[in-house]
């Protein structure tokens, strides 16, 4: 049994550790108290993971998301947890989304989907 990452899973890696010590403060400590700034910075990570697509990995493609295996999603929150990297959202992308893609109507999805993603 082979371990290793496929070679687009350690493409994925590279590019987030560049991105995360491109748009991480050099002092970050991930230790925010959540004032103004702390938050403002967390809604800024937020978009720039969004617009890469990165807030909706594990998604299918049909709602918005990247439909990204389990291996990639798994080094998302990964180096995400290592970095402390704010922007992750686990009540709209994480529990509401969901739940919508499940019992939701279809309007519902059309509605309320892309703007969480």
């Amino acid at each position: 049994m082979d371990f290793k990452f496929t070679a687009e899973e350690e493409a994925f890696r590279t590019e987030l550790r560049d991105f995360l010590k491109q748009e991480l403060p050099p002092e970050w400590a991930g230790e925010g108290d959540y004032e103004d700034d702390d938050w403002a910075f967390t809604l800024e990570m937020r978009k720039k993971l969004a617009q890469k697509g990165w807030l909706t990995l594990g998604w299918p493609e049909e709602y918005g998301g990247a439909g990204a295996s389990i291996m990639t999603q798994v080094l998302f929150n990964e180096e995400m947890s290592y970095n402390r990297a704010p922007g992750i959202d686990n009540w709209g992308i994480k529990m509401l989304a969901p739940t919508l893609m499940v019992h939701g109507t279809e309007e519902q999805k059309q509605r309320f989907l892309p703007p969480v993603a």
